[in-house]
């Protein structure tokens, strides 16, 4: 018998891109909040993520695409308002 802290995550269909679509909101939430340790932590995990949910869902690219523009757009998002603060900060 093996001993489990966390029941194994499921990247397959519906739950792999609900998986993204949290990624997605935690990371928004984080940077809203300007927890930057939070968003480095879940930025280091995105990569994995995205390849773990692409590589199980290669046949099935749909749903996971919507979920991928998604965070796409949550990176978009943060780019421009990180550079409208470091022009903010030089002035």
């Amino acid at each position: 018998m093996a001993l489990a802290l966390v029941s194994p995550m499921d990247y397959e269909g519906p739950a792999g891109v609900e998986q993204v679509r949290q990624l997605a909101a935690a990371l928004k939430v984080a940077f809203q909040a300007k927890d930057w340790a939070e968003v480095r932590r879940l930025d280091r995990s995105c990569s994995f993520l995205i390849d773990k949910v692409v590589h199980i869902n290669k046949d099935e690219s749909g749903d996971i695409k919507g979920a991928l523009q998604e965070l796409k757009k949550v990176y978009g998002v943060m780019l421009v308002l990180s550079r409208c603060e470091l022009v903010s900060m030089t002035r």
